[in-house]
Order: C-alpha cells, then sequence, then structure tokens
C-alpha cells in the first residue's frame, strides 16, 4: 500500500496500480479485471485481458480472440479478417481468406496457395511447377500424380489447385 507522506488515516492507503483493496489489505487485480483507485472491475463482456501485465486501467481490457473492438462493444471479426485478441481485426494476406466465415482467429491460403512462413506471418504463395493444393488451408503444396504405363494418358494437367487426371 501507499500513502501520503505524513498521513496518519488508513483510509488514505491506496493500493498500487494493478491491485485493489480487499478492505483488509491489496489484492492483485483478478483475470478479467482491472484495478484502479483502489477498487476492482470486470471488463465487459467478450473481453479479456490476455496476459499477466499490469491490469491498471479499461484499457486493459481486450476483446477475445475471433472478436475485434467496434466502438464500445466488441463485435464479430467480419469475413475475410482474423482477430488475435488485440481488439484489431487484420485482413487477410494476399491470396489468403476466412473461406467466407466471420469470428476468425486465423487465415488460410486459397486454393491453389501453399504457406509460406516468413518471420511467423502467413504468406501464401502460388504452387511451384509438378506441385497443387486443392483446399483452403496451410498445409504444404504436393507432388503431381504421374502418369505411368504404355495405356495411361493425362485427361487434365496439374495446376496449381488440382492434380493430374491420367
Amino acid at each position: 500500500m501507499e500513502s501520503p507522506a505524513g498521513s496518519d488515516d488508513p483510509e488514505d492507503c491506496l493500493c498500487m496500480a494493478g491491485y485493489y483493496n480487499n478492505a483488509t489489505r491489496c489484492e492483485h487485480c483478478a483475470r478479467d479485471a482491472f484495478c484502479e483507485d483502489n477498487a476492482m472491475t470486470l471488463c465487459a463482456a467478450y473481453c479479456w485481458i490476455g496476459n499477466e501485465a499490469l491490469r491498471d486501467g479499461p484499457d486493459k481490457c481486450l476483446c477475445h480472440p475471433g472478436l475485434y473492438q467496434s466502438g464500445s462493444a466488441c463485435a464479430q471479426c467480419p469475413k475475410d479478417h482474423f482477430c488475435e485478441g488485440t481488439n484489431v481485426a487484420q485482413g487477410c494476406p494476399r491470396n489468403s481468406s476466412t473461406d467466407g466465415l466471420a469470428g476468425q482467429q486465423r487465415c488460410n491460403c486459397i486454393i491453389g496457395f501453399a504457406n509460406d512462413l516468413t518471420d511467423n506471418m502467413l504468406s501464401c504463395q502460388l504452387c511451384a511447377a509438378g506441385l497443387f493444393k486443392d483446399s483452403s488451408c496451410n498445409a504444404a503444396c504436393a507432388p503431381c500424380q504421374q502418369c505411368a504405363g504404355l495405356m495411361t494418358f493425362e485427361i487434365s494437367a496439374c495446376v496449381p489447385g488440382s492434380d493430374r487426371v491420367c
């Protein structure tokens, strides 16, 4: 507890930032709450405090992952955006999407593109020649099948979004 210099009244005692007075002592502020002016206040619905950082004001309350701050409330993350729990809706990187879904925490590389992690960031690159990916996910491109044998013919070629059909 802290108090003004020369104070002799227990009512003058204040808890340090991130703590609240439970009437007998200062306690660390609870998860999903912030503490200021000796009191603990819960964050609004759909909000949380994502780490053990100093919980000393309402600005520390964050929307849950999949939500972002819209005005004074948390709203579902819009389509083709991802929301990691930082109050911000971030647009999906080029060649990725949320497959038309809202409320997502991550984006997926579209068909024909694979994740090339660069500095832990999603980076979707076109599958190289001889490789394909036929689903929207963050998997690697797969090798195209080979048409082999005397009586095997290629019906359709391997392209980044689909395998060769023999």
